[in-house]
């Protein structure tokens, strides 16, 4: 018997394609899944998985050298972290933008 169609599945299915595209160096695909990624975490209310996408979205684009881009996606990734509750990861993606050019 097959199984019901799970978002949380799909979300998970993406997130894996995303990052194997993004260590081949196919920037293009890794971006296009984050963002597929973002879109179903966004419809689910996930805030932690809208957090990573953005984080793995800034990392896209500080590959193509893109500090601006990187920036404004890692402030958002740090703002949902912040609202989570989750220094850890505030800490860690806050010393990605601290790292970032001015």
């Amino acid at each position: 018997m097959p199984r019901p169609y799970s978002r949380e599945f799909e979300v998970s299915a993406v997130k894996l394609v995303s990052e194997q595209g993004y260590s081949i160096g196919d920037l293009d695909g890794a971006e296009a899944m984050h963002r597929k990624a973002l879109e179903i975490d966004h419809r689910l209310g996930h805030l932690e998985g809208m957090a990573a996408a953005y984080g793995n979205l800034g990392n896209v684009l500080r590959s193509r050298s893109d500090p601006t881009g990187a920036r404004g996606m890692w402030t958002k990734s740090r703002d949902l972290y912040a609202k989570l509750g989750n220094k850890q990861m505030v800490d860690r993606v806050q010393g990605w933008i601290d790292k970032l050019p001015p």
